[in-house]
């Protein structure tokens, strides 16, 4: 479980160490996120470039080189890098939407919709996938293909009874299927795609420095929007681990439910536990838990925090 880097500079010329003595695929891809976090993009294209030179089927460097590429608009090579990552690691929803945002920013109307009908047919249920069908739904851009809701994967009583006493009679049989509906594929213009706010990787550690200096914080855990859980220094790897997972289910329930039940997005949370308080919430699709005393005072505690993250995050 990877520790914040008090100073990003000395990170650096740690793995830039490590990379001549002892290289691996994470190392160059690790290196490379922070070049390009820090807006040094030539020197990240060439740790990308030796990396894939010795490692040239690694997902972790074709994902970081990909990124790069789109972030300096090379977008014929960044696709042909995302479609190589494709054959090696599968249809991942994670490439299927930076395919999605390429195809989108290159007016590539087959390739927008070849990438939506996959997110809608097989990623229904991943709320990034979720929230780039919306975004393509309310610009107009999904006729003909729909988002599943929770609701459509209901089955009425009497055919979920049938499913039931079929797999009672063979329980190696195939489950009975509905036929999917035909779907029309539109003829689409596609706009700009607004990017969202990239926060640097030198700015997380910084916030993470601040919280974890708040009175009565012990340890500072951060889930980021794609999925990475990363701990403030001296965060014991059992902790991170386990407050991760709980973060990864905080995404895939806790916000989606909110949402879908129309109370609104959730915003914070509080579990109090028999030796310690986590304060967990959410800012800009980034979730921070805290790990505090038992005693601490919740309401000093939300005005430190606020004050922390207002400068980073519309909060």
């Amino acid at each position: 479980m990877p520790d914040f880097p008090e100073n990003i500079e000395s990170k650096m010329k740690e793995l830039e160490y490590r990379v001549q003595s002892n290289p691996s695929p994470d190392v160059f891809a690790e290196l490379a996120d922070l070049y390009r976090t820090s807006e040094n993009i030539d020197r990240a294209i060439i740790i990308c470039k030796r990396g894939l030179e010795i490692f040239p089927d690694s997902h972790n460097c074709l994902l970081s080189y990909a990124r790069i590429l789109m972030d300096e608009s090379k977008l014929d090579e960044a696709e042909n890098i995302l479609k190589k990552l494709v054959e090696i690691s599968g249809e991942d929803v994670g490439i299927l939407l930076l395919l999605g945002q390429l195809y989108t920013q290159h007016s590539n109307f087959a390739g927008v919709n070849s990438i939506a009908e996959k997110l809608a047919q097989n990623h229904s249920d991943d709320v990034r996938a979720k929230k780039f069908l919306k975004f393509l739904e309310a610009k107009g851009l999904l006729n003909g293909i729909s988002i599943k809701e929770n609701e459509d994967k209901e089955v009425s009583a009497e055919v979920q009874e049938d499913v039931f006493e079929k797999q009672l009679e063979n329980e190696k049989g195939p489950l009975p299927t509905i036929p999917p509906k035909k779907k029309v594929k539109p003829k689409v213009h596609i706009p700009p795609q607004k990017q969202g706010p990239i926060i640097p990787i030198e700015d997380l550690m910084h916030i993470t420095a601040l919280l974890k200096g708040v009175i009565g914080v012990n340890h500072v855990i951060l889930l980021t929007p794609d999925n990475r859980t990363l701990a403030s220094k001296g965060c014991p790897d059992s902790v991170a681990r386990s407050i991760g997972l709980l973060l990864r289910s905080f995404k895939k329930a806790m916000l989606v439910a909110f949402t879908a039940l129309n109370f609104g997005k959730w915003k914070k949370g509080v579990m109090e536990l028999n030796n310690a308080t986590i304060h967990i919430m959410e800012s800009n699709s980034h979730l921070f838990a805290l790990v505090c005393d038992e005693k601490v005072s919740l309401g000093a505690l939300r005005i430190a925090v606020n004050t922390i993250l207002s400068k980073y995050f519309h909060i």
